[in-house]
């Protein structure tokens, strides 16, 4: 459509600005830019501000009802596209609830069994005085833990919830919660517009990030946990650092899976 206006008599360049409370303007623009002025025509649509059309004129002067028009398209196309987003979200989240609520019924059940059946074996060879088999039911048990501390926070994952179709407000949602399980500051520094982000892309970068946060909330031991989100040439960045005692990433612990998962979201992420 920025195209199009190029061939309004008149008209030199075109640009469209989308604005996003909270977070940087988006903006593409064509034509011959020059140092001269911008005329602005604002986007809105029931009342709500969406950004705005900005044009450079030459003589003669453009058809203004024209340009306006055009505005009005935008506004309901900006409009169109966080509505899209929204219901998008809605669908992402309602499928991975039915997940937890699945993974809940069926295997969470299966844990706590497993644990009860391991509590009555350990008493009954506690009885036997035998050291090697109480060495193994207590190696199980532990192996039992870890299982249901990582399907906890599987399913506290699955059950993440996105209210806002903005990325900015939809990431100080989730951090927020997460401020409340430690004494470390977590910064953030977003300059990653939400118009780029794709509703499921929006949902795998929460969880990325609400990993790393975590794990450095459980072994960093640091003060301050900073996240920051980036847009360059087309590529989204996410950088995760923290002041703490820091980690060998060459130390694969068993039973621990969190950078392993953070690589195949951020590889998939990548590939779509």
């Amino acid at each position: 459509m920025l195209k199009t206006l190029l061939a309004v008599d008149g008209i030199k360049a075109a640009r469209l600005v989308v604005e996003e409370e909270g977070q940087p303007d988006w903006f593409i623009q064509v034509g011959n830019i020059s140092d001269s002025q911008w005329h602005r025509h604002l986007l809105s649509l029931d009342g709500e501000a969406l950004g705005h059309l900005e044009c450079q004129y030459t003589y003669p002067c453009p058809d203004e009802q024209l340009i306006n028009n055009v505005a009005r398209i935008m506004s309901r196309g900006v409009y169109y596209n966080r509505t899209q987003k929204q219901t998008m979200q809605l669908m992402v989240m309602e499928e991975r609830a039915t997940i937890a609520r699945e993974l809940h019924d069926s295997l969470a059940q299966t844990l706590s069994y497993l644990k009860i059946q391991t509590t009555l074996l350990k008493r009954q060879i506690a009885k036997l005085d035998n050291d090697n088999l109480t060495e193994i039911t207590n190696e199980i048990d532990g192996q039992l833990k870890d299982a249901y501390t990582q399907l906890r926070e599987l399913l506290t994952t699955f059950r993440l919830s996105i209210d806002s179709a903005n990325f900015n407000d939809a990431l100080d949602q989730m951090l927020d919660t997460l401020r409340e399980q430690t004494e470390a500051a977590i910064e953030v520094d977003n300059h990653l517009p939400s118009v780029v982000v794709q509703a499921q892309h929006q949902v795998h970068l929460m969880q990325i990030i609400r990993e790393a946060v975590l794990n450095a909330i459980k072994h960093a031991k640091a003060e301050t946990i900073s996240v920051s989100c980036n847009q360059s040439s087309g590529q989204v960045g996410i950088a995760v650092t923290d002041n703490g005692i820091g980690f060998d990433v060459n130390d694969e612990k068993r039973n621990h899976y969190g950078m392993a998962i953070m690589y195949e979201r951020a590889k998939r992420l990548a590939e779509s």
